[in-house]
């Protein structure tokens, strides 16, 4: 019976949960000569209701996904597919690489994934919300409150000091600042010095921090990191991945990363490689 039981199992995986008790039954008595009785019904329905709360569970945890993600720029002969039909999944409080080299589409990839550009066919759900059916405003808005963005180029503001920047996506939509968490997130990226300086006094490393702090700042569901370290050195690089690294692990966030630096990318949790707008392969690092 404990055989025919794991059977059962696998039926209500590949159904996807639209199995019933009933069904498990029937197939049950189909993988045994022995009648099943009364109480292998309560113990496949029982069975049933774990697997079940455990598929919704692994759904609920996925906080980005991508389903047959297309762009397309120009048209006839000059038709570019910067994406072909991607498709992935991040599941919430992963950090996942994304690699590729110059023209492969992973740029493309991020603007899509933060709602910076709408693609030419395909979705993008972010924490339960499928972004694109948003009109612009509201798009604007969610992707504030939802999206973190670190650019290779910092874009701190220039006249707004570093805890200015800082808090800059939390006072936009008009709300409080944590003021604990924020001291935290400071502390964290060792800022806490630097609070009142301009960003052009800082080095490339430290305007990194203060742009992963302010990516923090409004609690995200995720983060996008493009490029975080391409304008930085090597050894600032692996300083500022690392930082990147545990504050994401400490503060519960998920955290996307485009990069074309094969040592960069063994930093995360998972590696996903694109070329010419089509995902290759899936790695675990």
């Amino acid at each position: 019976m404990q055989e025919s039981l794991r059977g059962a199992d696998f039926l209500i995986d590949a159904k996807e949960k639209q199995a019933t008790a009933k069904q498990a039954f029937v197939f049950l008595a189909s993988l045994t000569s022995k009648r099943p009785m009364k109480s292998d019904r309560k113990r496949v329905s029982a069975g049933l209701r774990v697997l079940i709360a455990d598929k919704e569970e692994k759904l609920s945890m996925t906080i980005l996904s991508t389903q047959e993600l297309k762009k397309i720029y120009g048209a006839g002969e000059n038709e570019v597919h910067a994406l072909d039909g991607v498709n992935f999944q991040v599941e919430k409080g992963e950090f996942v690489a994304v690699v590729g080299t110059s023209g492969s589409g992973k740029s493309t990839l991020l603007h899509m994934l933060g709602g910076l550009d709408r693609p030419t066919s395909g979705s993008v759900t972010v924490d339960g919300k499928e972004i694109f059916t948003l009109k612009d405003e509201e798009l604007t808005i969610f992707r504030r409150r939802k999206i973190g963005f670190v650019f290779q180029n910092y874009n701190l503001v220039p006249v707004l000091n570093v805890y200015e920047n800082i808090l800059l996506p939390v006072q936009l939509d008009g709300g409080s600042p944590d003021q604990t968490y924020i001291n935290e997130i400071i502390d964290t990226l060792g800022l806490a010095s630097k609070l009142a300086n301009l960003p052009n006094n800082l080095s490339g490393g430290q305007q990194q921090r203060v742009a992963i702090a302010r990516a923090l700042a409004s609690k995200p569901a995720i983060i996008l990191a493009d490029e975080p370290t391409g304008n930085l050195d090597s050894k600032t690089s692996q300083d500022v991945l690392s930082l990147l690294k545990v504050t994401g692990q400490k503060f519960s966030q998920t955290i996307v990363m485009i990069t074309h630096n094969e040592a960069i990318a063994q930093m995360a949790d998972r590696v996903i490689r694109i070329e010419d707008g089509r995902i290759v392969t899936k790695e675990a690092v």
